[in-house]
């Protein structure tokens, strides 16, 4: 949404707010989608806007807290606007993740899920966001021959792919064929560089402790043999040590995650529902000084 939001800053209080954000993508794909206008044909802001305005007035209507009448008219641009963009959502922008799993969740019921070929020949379809693993039962030609129908839709939807019978990369994971089951290594593109935070950074003491503990929990997570979890143990000190992180805190960390195997890693954790009391006060730089 991020012209919107730059262009009418008085709406990115309610625009921000997840639950706001989801039922305005909702609203926005159902009418895209059930071609109730086609609103992409429409020229000029203006029409657009009378398209919005009964949508958005309902669900303003529908808040605990009404809007006041100018952010009110902010968000009734910003949505009018974000229609209007042709191109689509801009690349970074924090709604993006959740225009492409509304988008994305519709397509699938609709042109993947009844598909013959999908009931017979797929054994598991996995999909993050935009991102889709699944295993084929048939052959390579009959595989490329599926994703080829899914390319032919008229909503701009075009899948690229990669198949292999060994091993394939799934976010940051390498699935590969161990045996007769399927075992997982941590996968790292070969672009990607070292974003982790700077120990130096004014961020508070245990945030910046927690951050190795974190990563080699997830590399352990991730690594099915112990021998990929050194590896890429080793890696990642790497990358805190030019991070000017010190040795005791990342050795820490790495022993705390040794301690664990994937598979209880992998054991959901269920969170403690007790009511806590939070203290909030505002930043102060003397926090975590010692």
């Amino acid at each position: 949404m991020g012209p919107a939001v730059a262009e009418y800053p008085e709406a990115r209080p309610l625009l921000m707010h997840p639950m706001i954000l989801f039922a305005l993508a909702a609203a926005a794909w159902h009418w895209l989608l059930q071609d109730i206008v086609p609103v992409y044909q429409i020229k000029g802001i203006s029409k657009l806007v009378k398209l919005c305005l009964p949508k958005v007035q309902c669900f303003c209507d529908s808040l605990t807290s009404p809007p006041s009448e100018r952010q009110f008219n902010a968000l009734l641009m910003s949505v009018a606007s974000l229609l209007a963009n042709t191109a689509g959502v801009a690349m970074g922008a924090k709604c993006a993740p959740t225009y492409a799993n509304i988008f994305l969740g519709w397509w699938e019921e609709v042109f993947v899920y009844p598909s013959l070929t999908f009931q017979h020949q797929v054994r598991n379809w996995h999909r993050f966001i935009d991102d889709v693993f699944f295993i084929w039962l048939g052959t390579r030609e009959g595989c490329i021959d599926f994703i080829n129908g899914l390319n032919s839709n008229p909503h701009n939807i075009f899948l690229t792919h990669s198949i292999s019978n060994s091993s394939i990369s799934f976010l940051d994971l390498r699935v590969f064929v161990q045996g007769n089951r399927l075992a997982t290594d941590l996968f790292r593109k070969p672009t990607a560089n070292n974003a982790l935070l700077e120990f130096n950074s004014f961020h508070p003491w245990h945030t910046k402790v927690g951050v190795p503990t974190g990563q080699f929990l997830r590399i352990r997570r991730n690594c099915t043999r112990d021998q990929d979890f050194l590896m890429r143990a080793q890696d990642l000190t790497d990358h805190f040590r030019q991070r000017s992180y010190p040795k005791r805190v990342v050795a820490t960390a790495f022993q705390r995650a040794r301690q664990h195997d994937q598979a209880s890693l992998l054991i959901p954790v269920g969170r403690s529902r007790e009511s806590q009391t939070r203290f909030i006060t505002d930043y102060n730089d003397n926090w975590g000084q010692r």
